[in-house]
């Protein structure tokens, strides 16, 4: 708010007759207006209350007829219509806007208009001044916190504040009080990592960009993720950058990582991920939906969702399967300027948003993508190892509540070579329903039936996933710990 407050004075101090503040938080123009005027001084009007002040009220009042008398004098020194936008198109409105502009030049008297959007008719374009009032920076948000914090059933910590504030970041003041309401009745017993991971649901809830943007819901941790050492490593040592960044100690952040590799071996997952460990937002861009065009010109819908990341930031992006959205489709005119614009934005954008890419044709992928400087990290996820295999069985059991010690975990990883992960889970999910169907308990037979009835990918797949591990070789590192791409074979 503090820009807009800026503005506004400077506006006003210069005499600007007529100003109009695109804002729908209401509650907030008022605090900033009470900041630059007394509140004796201000008069509101609105379609459904007429107009008010702390001296009276005049109900069925139109709009015109309280600019009317606003110009016609009184104690009033500003005076504040509310949601003019349905009366932009009244040639009356109009006109009484003018002449509001002409008569209150030079006499220290205001007239504010305020709306979620507006669309001036040409004869006022340059009569009326526009200031926008973005959503509330850190400042605003902090008190809030800080005040709502104190009935937490836990003694927060400094950075706890801080990371509250970054998640609460691209809401409204009505939301984040909800937010924070709800959170604290919801969780009586709370600690910091519940209470900060329920804040996040509470963000993704009411976070929206219709269409090409989903706001992902915290479903999953880093204890779903079966192996994958090097890649879980990774994101632990910049957590410590992420809570250095929080407290405004350094703007040296992660950037990106690009996750590439086998299908079903989770790298989608990873992503979920690092929402948990972090305790970021994570949105998922479609950009087959962008290009689709069903949300408007590509161009523009590209613009508003990396605009909309930014809004929310600190926040992670997920484009998945990047090489079939942004640079597959490189060889049209749209599509090469949005490949062109995604390059220069991860670059050189200022806040904090991580971008989280995964890919499976790897081939695809141009040389500019993974270059260093935009992605930190390229990442190859392979088919599990031995242990990877054991550790995704006992996760995706241990889920389904099923006793772990009557299972021969060995036997099973042996005997799943060169399966994904997606295929060790619906071997799982298929014995489970096999035994269910019939009445029974799951047994260790069940998975050994469904193994020996489903074709792994690998097999299906052979010579493109040796192109994949071929090309991965010097260009990407292993996201299994021990287990080098130049040793895969």
């Amino acid at each position: 708010m503090k820009e807009a407050f800026q503005e506004i004075k400077k506006l006003t101090a210069l005499g600007q007759p007529i100003l109009a503040v695109l804002t729908t938080e209401e509650e907030r123009f008022a605090r900033l207006l009470k900041h630059l005027f007394p509140e004796d001084k201000i008069q509101w009007w609105t379609l459904f209350s007429g107009l008010q002040s702390p001296t009276e009220t005049l109900r069925g009042i139109s709009a015109v007829e309280a600019i009317s008398k606003h110009l016609s004098g009184g104690d009033a020194q500003v005076l504040v219509l509310k949601d003019v936008h349905p009366f932009l198109g009244d040639p009356r409105f109009v006109r009484a806007l003018r002449d509001a502009c002409a008569q209150l030049k030079g006499t220290g008297r205001f007239l504010f208009l305020t709306a979620p959007s507006l669309l001036f008719p040409e004869e006022l374009r340059g009569e009326v001044q526009l200031v926008e009032l973005g959503l509330p920076a850190e400042d605003e948000i902090r008190p809030v916190i800080q005040a709502f914090l104190k009935q937490a059933p836990f003694s927060p910590g400094p950075l706890f504040h801080d990371h509250c504030v970054a998640i609460m970041k691209g809401l409204k003041l009505s939301e984040i009080e909800l937010s924070l309401r709800k959170t604290l009745t919801g969780l009586p017993n709370a600690d910091e990592a519940s209470f900060l991971r329920m804040l996040m649901q509470e963000k993704v809830l009411r976070v929206r960009m219709e269409g090409v943007l989903d706001a992902i819901p915290m479903d999953y941790s880093i204890g779903d993720i079966g192996g994958l050492e090097n890649l879980k490593d990774w994101l632990q040592v910049r957590e410590r950058f992420i809570q250095i960044y929080l407290k405004g100690e350094s703007k040296i952040i992660p950037k990106g990582l690009l996750l590439m590799g086998i299908a079903g071996c989770g790298k989608s997952l990873s992503v979920k991920a690092i929402s948990d460990i972090w305790k970021l937002p994570l949105f998922r861009l479609d950009m087959n939906l962008v290009f689709s065009e069903s949300y408007g010109p590509a161009e523009q819908v590209f613009h508003k969702a990396i605009r909309f990341m930014e809004s929310v930031a600190p926040a992670i992006l997920w484009i998945d399967e990047i090489e079939m959205g942004i640079s597959a489709q490189a060889d049209t005119g749209v599509a090469a300027r949005i490949f062109a614009k995604f390059l220069t934005w991860m670059q050189e954008r200022k806040e904090f948003v991580f971008v989280a890419a995964t890919a499976n044709r790897i081939d695809l992928l141009p040389a500019e993508m993974i270059r260093r400087g935009r992605f930190d990290q390229v990442f190859f996820v392979d088919l599990p190892s031995s242990e990877e295999r054991k550790a995704i069985f006992q996760i995706h059991l241990k889920r389904r509540e099923e006793n772990l010690s009557q299972y021969d975990f060995i036997l099973l990883s042996q005997s799943t070579e060169n399966y994904s992960g997606a295929e060790i889970e619906q071997i799982v999910v298929s014995s489970l329903a096999r035994a269910m169907s019939e009445g029974r308990a799951l047994t260790q037979d069940d998975l050994f039936w469904e193994i020996n009835h489903l074709i792994p990918l690998a097999t299906t797949m052979q010579e493109q996933i040796k192109a994949i591990r071929s090309w991965a070789r010097k260009r990407a590192i292993s996201a299994s710990k021990g287990r080098g791409v130049m040793d895969i074979e």
